[in-house]
């Protein structure tokens, strides 16, 4: 799957963002032990729980008696029954934000969820996105991983809160964490990078002979470049006697794990001129290089 259409209408409730192109630049120079940038072979980028189920059948008489008089876990029937219409319950979102919200109220992380819901979409309540966030942050909270999806989503949109690709991000892993595969095939979509050949090895030796080191630029994932999201990757590395990379890893990701792929594979493929002391190749540890992902405006 790899149309952004297909991707948001996983869950229906994200706007498509619209196109942007990629600026072309060069990784931004080493933090640590490099002194100064080589050349870089061209590139796209810039290298710098469970819901219960409902046994209790509706009666008109419920509604008159008080709520004191069941458990959670009648509770939770009540607003999952008028929600969806399970277990005999007809449907009534007037009715289920009632249940929902003291159910809600008593920790049900799943009824939170379902209440943020309908508060979300203004089914039974006036739409409010403030309230929305609310209780779907309270469900997060809880380990609810579709709570956490949802947040992505208004993170991402800026919806009852100011726009945080950062943030939304930080949702979105959680939930892909927590095993909502809804979660995990968007952050595939948003991290996977399209098809490119790796570079040829005799073109960076000849680019180490000249100018002591070969970097590669990134490509910028493209649902990623597509939506608008922006951010930077700085990797830690060793450089082998043959100045080879290896130990790659992610040190700083923003927004996490977008473009964390994209960094790694850029740097697999960086080659420097061996560093060598009395006569005799040394390896070099701790090198940090910041890959970068910016827009054009």
């Amino acid at each position: 799957m790899h149309d952004l259409t297909r991707i948001f209408a996983v869950a229906a409730l994200m706007a498509l963002m619209g196109c942007a192109s990629v600026k072309t630049g060069s990784t931004e120079g080493d933090v640590a032990k490099v002194a100064s940038d080589g050349p870089v072979t061209p590139a796209s980028g810039t290298a710098e729980p469970d819901f219960p189920e409902s046994t209790q059948v509706a009666s008109s008489e419920l509604e008159i008696i008080s709520e004191s008089k069941y458990d959670l876990q009648e509770i939770v029937d009540r607003c999952f029954g008028y929600r969806y219409g399970d277990e005999g319950y007809p449907l009534d979102p007037e009715k289920a934000v009632h249940w929902c919200r003291e159910a809600a109220l008593l920790g049900s992380s799943g009824s939170q969820t379902v209440l943020a819901d309908l508060y979300y979409s203004g089914n039974g309540v006036g739409q409010d996105y403030q309230e929305a966030l609310y209780w779907y942050t309270l469900a997060d909270n809880g380990r609810h991983a579709q709570a956490a999806l949802a947040l992505f989503y208004m993170y991402f949109q800026g919806q009852g809160i100011a726009r945080d690709n950062n943030t939304a991000f930080q949702y979105l892993s959680r939930a892909a964490e927590l095993g909502n595969e809804n979660a995990k095939e968007m952050l595939k979509e948003f991290t996977d990078e399209p098809g490119k050949e790796p570079p040829d090895e005799k073109r960076l030796q000849e680019l180490v002979n000249e100018h002591g080191v070969a970097k590669v630029a990134p490509i910028y994932p493209r649902v990623a470049q597509m939506s608008g999201i922006e951010g930077y990757v700085v990797v830690a590395y060793c450089v082998d006697r043959e100045g080879r990379t290896t130990n790659i890893r992610v040190v700083e990701s923003v927004p996490p794990g977008v473009f964390d792929a994209a960094s790694l594979t850029a740097a697999q493929y960086f080659r420097y001129k061996p560093e060598v002391e009395n006569g005799i190749p040394v390896e070099r540890h701790g090198v940090l290089n910041k890959f970068t992902y910016e827009l054009e405006k």
